[in-house]
């Protein structure tokens, strides 16, 4: 009875946290929100550098490659200005310089792209003369979460390996989780495409949450966790 019981009260958990992911805003609602704050607003360097550490993490978690910094410092961001990444300052306050929001979403798309793993040259091509909502547009196509590239060569095999010349989709979940889904598989429409990446990375994260809250409660009850719902 006592098992039937923790039983019970397990499953009404799983209803209600269920329920409770349905209603919790996604990600591009909260990021279109934290963008949304600084539009028509000038603000210093150092602001800039703030505002984009607080928005980063809704398009890029931590960066791959170890000499890529999670978040960009001061001097980072004068070395994009210098480079031609990012816009010169907007204008100025006597001698401190004033920066816009579309200097704030420059600096995302860079972060989001090294994400993807793209080099600053490729970078700078990319976002060579784009305006906000073409900068609006990189970072919330499929969720900033996916990209069309070409599948890598495995760097640590012992033999060489052929590079792969099919286009693939990169759907990114979270930093542990990645997928690799064959584009031709994926609907030509782009708010298709989008609905879909976005339907994907939501299941799979449920997914994933409920297999471990499940191994964690049999670990508790000394039972076997029913995984036969994931």
């Amino acid at each position: 009875m006592q098992q039937i019981n923790k039983n019970m009260k397990l499953q009404q958990q799983k209803q209600q946290q269920q329920i409770d992911q349905q209603l919790q805003p996604s990600r591009i609602e909260l990021a279109r929100a934290e963008l949304k704050k600084y539009e028509n607003r000038k603000f210093t360097i150092s602001e800039l550098k703030d505002y984009a550490a607080g928005i980063i993490p809704y398009f890029a978690t931590q960066q791959k490659r170890y000499k890529v910094s999670d978040y960009p410092d001061e001097p980072t961001i004068r070395y994009y200005i210098g480079e031609g990444l990012v816009d010169k300052p907007a204008g100025k306050y006597g001698v401190t310089a004033l920066f816009s929001r579309k200097h704030l979403l420059q600096i995302l798309a860079i972060k989001y792209l090294q994400y993807q793993e793209l080099t600053l040259k490729k970078i700078k091509k990319m976002l060579e003369g784009l305006d906000e909502n073409s900068l609006e547009d990189i970072l919330f196509r499929g969720k900033g979460e996916s990209i069309a590239w070409k599948t890598p060569r495995e760097e640590k095999s012992v033999e060489p390996q052929d590079e792969a010349i099919e286009d693939w989709t990169k759907l990114s979940v979270n930093r542990n989780i990645q997928l690799l889904i064959k584009s031709e598989y994926l609907p030509a429409d782009l708010n298709k495409r989008r609905n879909m990446l976005e339907m994907l990375r939501t299941r799979i994260e449920r997914m994933v949450d409920e297999q471990k809250r499940l191994v964690e409660n049999e670990e508790d009850i000394g039972g076997d966790a029913d995984l036969s719902k994931l």
